[in-house]
């Protein structure tokens, strides 16, 4: 299994939901910014959005977590059925 560690800033307030059998889990995205050169040679500032789903939502930490607040997850990678597009790092 392919592990990951996203270190960013949460980009909304988690919100806590319920599937149709009632198990908790929690919904959150994580910002993490970087610089890059475009082709042009200019700086420029991009940010990468990773939506998170976490079952069970089992951390009663969550309660305090807000928009901004710098956080470090390790996580399982899944791959979905399809690939939308892949970009190139620059």
């Amino acid at each position: 299994m392919l592990k990951a560690t996203i270190i960013g800033n949460l980009g909304n307030d988690p919100e806590m939901r319920y599937s149709a059998n009632g198990a908790a889990f929690l919904r959150f995205n994580v910002a993490s910014n970087y610089r890059a050169r475009s082709p042009e040679g200019e700086w420029t500032t991009l940010a990468t959005v990773v939506r998170r789903t976490a079952l069970p939502a089992a951390d009663e930490n969550f309660r305090m977590w807000r928009l901004g607040l710098r956080v470090d997850l390790e996580t399982d990678l899944v791959q979905l059925r399809h690939i939308l597009s892949v970009e190139p790092a620059i």
